[in-house]
């Protein structure tokens, strides 16, 4: 949720009201996940982004994060030790390390591994390596493509 994201910058939902112009409902709505940030007008999403000190990038960015860790950790069907490296991988991402190989070959190895030994099906481990591999390690190339 936004909600902590804001509290990681050290802020409340308050300061950012003031700070941004944001009515503080319509902040507080979205702060608690009432209001989903892809629902979220251009102009809001840029004057919250400009008071957390983020891009419009970043701040989706860690909200679609978010969302999915959320939806990953609520499902008891996962083996342990796939949950475990999903979740190292995600709060590597969220702590802004740049070098997460070592984290995509954990969740990679185990997604295979669980698959493997018939702890998952092969379309839910196609929708993992999809979401936890694939996918954040084409958001490495673009930021990388932007960044030169």
């Amino acid at each position: 949720m936004i909600e902590d994201l804001i509290k990681r910058k050290g802020k409340s939902v308050y300061k950012i009201s003031k700070e941004s112009g944001i009515p503080y409902m319509t902040l507080s709505d979205i702060a608690k996940g009432k209001t989903d940030l892809r629902n979220v007008n251009a102009k809001t999403l840029f004057a919250l982004s400009e008071s957390m000190g983020m891009s419009m990038d970043e701040l989706y960015k860690s909200f679609v994060i978010n969302v999915e860790r959320q939806h990953i950790e609520r499902p008891g069907n996962l083996p342990y030790e796939l949950k475990e490296s999903i979740n190292a991988l995600i709060k590597a991402i969220e702590q802004g390390k740049e070098l997460i190989d070592c984290e995509l070959s954990q969740v990679l190895g185990d997604i295979n591994m669980s698959e493997s030994w018939g702890l998952i099906d092969s379309v839910r481990a196609k929708d993992l390596r999809k979401t936890y591999v694939f996918d954040i390690l084409d958001d490495i190339r673009e930021k990388e493509a932007v960044n030169g």
